[in-house]
């Protein structure tokens, strides 16, 4: 359920905070939200509980969002999606804003923002698909400010994993070097 996850964020509480208060495993909260398990109805009613609103709440927010809708303009729901992709999001932030936010990361904090950024790519997968009519990767031409803000969202995507990566990276070269001081 990728509503949760959206109510998770609006709620300002990070995938632990809201995992600890749903007395449930980090990872068991990770799986919901990126659809990757199906919630018995005792978790989401934690989750909701949790969250301080009603389980009816999260499948609203859920059927709006991500209902079937194919084809034609934006509904309200699409259009406040595209909004929250250029609105807040990681994918939002321009190169040096999101460079300084993972090197303030630590390893654990990069897998959370590699969670988010893969709710984030399937928002924008949705709306290719929901609004347009097209998946992401195809070669298509469509000269309009919705097309050109998902295309640049994707775009910021893929810069964003790279960034990630990249940090990660940092992260074990100084641990291999403190290992190494250590052993000498």
């Amino acid at each position: 359920m990728r509503a949760v996850k959206i109510l998770r964020a609006e709620a300002g509480l990070t995938g632990i905070e809201l995992a600890k208060r749903a007395n449930m495993s980090r990872s068991q909260l990770s799986r919901i939200e990126h659809e990757r398990h199906e919630p018995k109805p005792e978790s989401l009613k934690r989750i909701a509980d949790a969250l301080d609103i009603n389980v009816r709440d999260i499948y609203a927010l859920e059927e709006e969002i991500y209902g079937p809708k194919a084809g034609g303009p934006p509904s309200p729901a699409q259009a406040w999606l595209l909004e929250r992709i250029a609105g807040h999001a990681l994918v939002a932030m321009n190169s040096e804003e999101f460079s300084n936010y993972v090197d303030g990361l630590d390893l654990q904090g990069l897998q959370e923002a590699k969670e988010d950024l893969d709710l984030e790519r399937s928002h924008i997968e949705h709306a290719f698909m929901s609004a347009l009519g097209h998946p992401v990767g195809a070669r298509v031409e469509i000269v309009s400010p919705l097309f050109r803000s998902l295309k640049v969202a994707w775009q910021n995507y893929v810069y964003s994993l790279r960034e990630i990566d990249r940090r990660r990276k940092e992260l074990r070269e100084e641990l291999r070097g403190k290992t190494k001081s250590v052993l000498l």
